[in-house]
């Protein structure tokens, strides 16, 4: 469809890192943007970033988890970031969150994949707040049912797609995830389903 504004609005954002000493000290940069491993250390030994002055999004949920790694590895301990289960969100109405791979992004990486989909406008919780717009996608390996991605818009996607992201630190399968018993009614209901259509099982969809 076609949406019509009289103005948009766009904010950007960029590291800032002037003043820091980091070029002078061996650091390298990219712009003003610190570079650094999935530990978050610099091309300096013992030079650790975090956050909105390295490159990627400046999210403060990205940024505390790496400020845990960093600080880990500081301390001596081998820990890295894994930003395959970084959530990601749009605080918009309805909500749009997602995790892990596109199935292009998968298709890129040659991962052969199945795909589940449900529409948010069958859920009875959905129904019950009468915001039936939306939908929930499950990406998994055709071949080992690990789940590799997910793409929610619905009430409560930001919540819902943390379990998601717990299913995917785990390794878990669409077999196991299909097998969460999530309260009814609520909108947890449409992640089973679309766990279950991964292998057309699910309970809700229409039979065409």
């Amino acid at each position: 469809g076609e949406i019509v504004a009289d103005k948009v609005l766009a904010a950007r954002r960029l590291p800032n890192s002037i003043g820091l000493g980091l070029r002078e000290l061996g650091v390298e940069m990219e712009g003003g943007a610190v570079l650094v491993n999935e530990r978050m250390e610099t091309s300096v030994p013992h030079i650790y970033a975090i956050g909105d002055v390295t490159a990627g999004p400046m999210w403060s949920h990205k940024a505390n988890a790496e400020g845990i790694i960093a600080g880990e590895n500081a301390m001596g301990l081998t820990s890295r970031m894994n930003y395959d289960i970084l959530p990601r969100c749009l605080y918009t109405w309805p909500e749009v969150a997602w995790v892990g791979l596109t199935e292009e992004q998968a298709e890129a990486q040659d991962i052969e994949v199945e795909i589940g989909k449900v529409p948010i406008a069958i859920n009875p919780y959905a129904m019950i707040l009468d915001e039936t717009a939306g939908t929930i996608k499950i990406i998994a390996c055709k071949k080992y049912g690990k789940i590799v991605g997910a793409h929610i818009m619905a009430p409560g996607a930001v919540d819902l797609i943390n379990v998601i992201a717990v299913a995917m630190l785990s390794e878990a399968t669409v077999g196991e995830l299909m097998r969460f018993i999530p309260m009814h009614p609520g909108i947890g209901e449409a992640m089973v389903d679309a766990a279950m259509d991964v292998e057309k099982r699910s309970l809700h969809l229409p039979k065409w």
